[in-house]
């Protein structure tokens, strides 16, 4: 699962603590580093976070079975 904006992160942690494998993206830089602090405790989640413009991100047509923004 993609979430594009996805600033806090509140919502790509539900979906990864429901069992989805999901990457969060978000331009701000400082939303990404505080939510990268935040899930450091969490055990077994299949998350990350990038920064970047989910503008200009480009995925492959079947590499996410869904896309939150």
């Amino acid at each position: 699962m993609l979430n594009l904006g996805c600033g806090n992160g509140r919502i790509s942690i539900i979906w990864a603590k429901l069992g989805f494998e999901v990457l969060g993206m978000d331009f701000s830089k400082e939303a990404i580093n505080k939510v990268r602090e935040r899930i450091k405790g969490e055990k077994n989640l299949a998350i990350s976070f990038e920064i970047g413009d989910v503008l200009k991100y480009e995925f492959g047509k079947d590499e996410y079975g869904a896309v939150l923004g």
